[in-house]
């Protein structure tokens, strides 16, 4: 009985040891089975593109067929659904300029250089010059800044 127990542990550790060796194999190969799987992956992502864009050009064949037919059985609400299909367009068109309004709003606000800004504000004439002394500042200015001089100067007899 201990014999069989025995024997059979051992199955069971050279199974296992096979099982590890197999794994160890398959990790070497790996990089072909990484390369395979890769290639896969890429050819189902493609299988899925084209089955999408076949499904849009039946989705644009069918919208097509039914303006011919409402042409055919209406022109005037053939006219409305265009003028409405062209209306949306310019919304659209008008929703993405002022998205990209914003955005350059934010890169504005995000890089603003005060020193480019009071330049622009100085050529548009918006910004005030320094204020220019009168005269009559000007000379008490330069009758104070002599007397401060004279003051730290001493005579000696």
């Amino acid at each position: 009985m201990c014999n069989v127990h025995i024997q059979q542990q051992q199955q069971q550790q050279q199974q296992q040891q096979q099982q590890q060796q197999q794994q160890q194999q398959e990790l070497v190969a790996s990089p072909r089975c990484v390369q395979q799987k890769l290639q896969e992956l890429l050819l189902l992502q493609l299988q899925q593109q084209q089955q999408k864009q076949q499904q849009q050009q039946k989705q644009q064949q069918q919208q097509k067929q039914h303006r011919q037919q409402l042409q055919q059985s209406n022109p005037e609400t053939t006219a409305d659904t265009d003028t409405a299909a062209a209306a949306a367009t310019a919304a659209t068109a008008a929703a993405a300029e002022f998205l990209l309004d914003l955005d350059i709003s934010r890169n504005f606000l995000r890089e603003f250089d005060c020193a480019a800004a009071a330049a622009a504000l100085d050529a548009l004439g918006l910004l005030l010059p320094p204020p220019t002394p009168t005269p009559t500042a000007a000379a008490a200015a330069a009758v104070h800044g002599a007397a401060s001089v004279f003051r730290d100067f001493r005579f000696e007899i």
